[in-house]
């Protein structure tokens, strides 16, 4: 159980490891999501100082993210596959109209468990061959 205020040096080194976790698509780029932490836009787990409210096990927390992390990879790689990257970057931060008038409402991705993600930014990366895509939780 973690209760000190900053993580251990091997515990970074995990949540960094965490961070980059990636899945090849078939065209030879990779897909990495990211998930934006509370209110503060923190995009990487790493960037997390303490456990977020409700966490108590750091070991605990990894897996979870690791478990995410891989099921919305497979998500938008499905995504990219079904209907082009294209139209993922149309759904980043698209508002949905109703009635000829912008609701308000984003468009959401609705995962496994109830679970749903709107797409805050889309990274791009040529060099890399990488697209990383910042999601966050609602």
């Amino acid at each position: 159980m973690h209760t000190a205020t900053e993580f251990t040096q091997e515990e970074m080194r995990r949540m960094i490891a965490a961070n980059q976790k990636s899945l090849a698509l078939p065209n030879g780029w990779n897909l990495r999501t990211q998930f934006e932490w509370n209110e503060e836009w923190q995009v990487n787990l790493s960037d997390l100082k303490t456990l977020p409210e409700g966490e108590n096990n750091i070991d605990e927390l990894i897996s979870s993210f690791l478990v995410d992390k891989q099921e919305w990879n497979q998500h938008f790689a499905d995504f990219i596959q079904d209907f082009g990257l294209a139209a993922l970057i149309a759904a980043k931060d698209a508002i949905l109209p109703v009635h000829g008038e912008i609701s308000g409402d984003w468009v959401f991705f609705v995962g496994e468990e109830a679970d749903f993600v709107h797409v805050r930014e889309i990274v791009i990366n040529f060099s890399e061959r990488l697209i990383s895509i910042v999601l966050k939780r609602c």
